[in-house]
């Protein structure tokens, strides 16, 4: 008896690093996936707000933003570029400099190093980055929503 629970022992203590890695692996396999659907999610939006359809590509960006948060992404560089996009669409195709602001501050407060790419970035988009960048600074608060 004593030589079964020797064994069960080692056999333990030689099978629990190579299952936890497994798992660890298993969970990274994951996140890779539901990053590059969020980064996919993100290329198509932008593809329809190149052709100027702005209500289906913050459709899409928000389904990229639900992907990510269903998947525990919230953290993640895809989630910050999401917030981004979001915040340049607001300010470019609808015209909404209260949103756009609140989804650049989003972006900051998951990336403090986020920035709106300069081939996207108009005078009036720049302008309303910085003002994110400064409320987000002074630490006004993001909203939730």
């Amino acid at each position: 008896m004593r030589h079964v629970k020797a064994f069960s022992l080692v056999l333990v203590t030689l099978v629990a690093p190579v299952v936890a890695p497994a798992s660890a692996w298993a969970q990274s396999s994951r996140e890779v996936e539901k990053a590059s659907q969020v980064l996919r999610l993100n290329r198509e939006a932008m593809e329809l707000f190149e052709s100027l359809d702005f209500e289906l590509a913050r459709k899409q960006l928000l389904e990229a933003l639900e992907v990510g948060r269903k998947a525990g992404l919230d953290t993640h560089s895809v989630i910050a570029k999401t917030h981004g996009n979001l915040g340049l669409l607001y300010a470019v195709g609808f015209k909404d400099a209260a949103k756009a602001v609140e989804h650049f501050k989003k972006a900051l407060a998951v990336r403090a190093d986020y920035r709106v790419a300069k081939e996207l970035a108009s005078p009036d988009v720049e302008a309303l980055f910085a003002r994110a960048q400064t409320e987000q600074s002074e630490g006004k608060p993001v909203d939730p929503s």
